[in-house]
């Protein structure tokens, strides 16, 4: 299940309606690369204020975690992912002139560590 981190949001983009914009474009970008074969519940955010950005010339930058390493996560795949939650973010209001950055790090449990505990 991806985590989506979202860093680069000042007070007036903060808001309740802002991020929920950001989390529907986001999820709708990823749920549209098939290979990935995600639904609505399976991306989850974060998204962390900074007060010192006061203006969209700051840039906001996407981090994608735990996108797990499997055969049909390709590079091509996960270029596409990039660019599309790019292009979702770009798309939204006030973002027009923004610069936009998403990296998605590899990510392999048995290499990397990983430990999940349900309710």
């Amino acid at each position: 299940m991806p985590h989506i981190v979202v860093m680069g949001l000042g007070a007036s983009e903060f808001g309740e309606e802002s991020i929920e914009r950001i989390e529907h474009a986001v999820t709708l970008a990823a749920m549209s690369v098939t290979e990935l074969v995600l639904g609505a519940t399976d991306v989850s955010f974060t998204f962390v204020y900074d007060p010192s950005v006061t203006s969209n010339k700051v840039p906001l930058v996407v981090e994608v975690k735990f996108l797990f390493d499997k055969p049909e996560r390709t590079p091509a795949v996960r270029q596409r992912l990039a660019d599309l939650i790019a292009r979702a973010i770009k798309g939204l209001p006030n973002n027009e002139s923004r610069m936009i950055e998403v990296g998605i790090p590899r990510f392999d449990a048995e290499r990397d560590g990983y430990a999940r505990i349900d309710p």
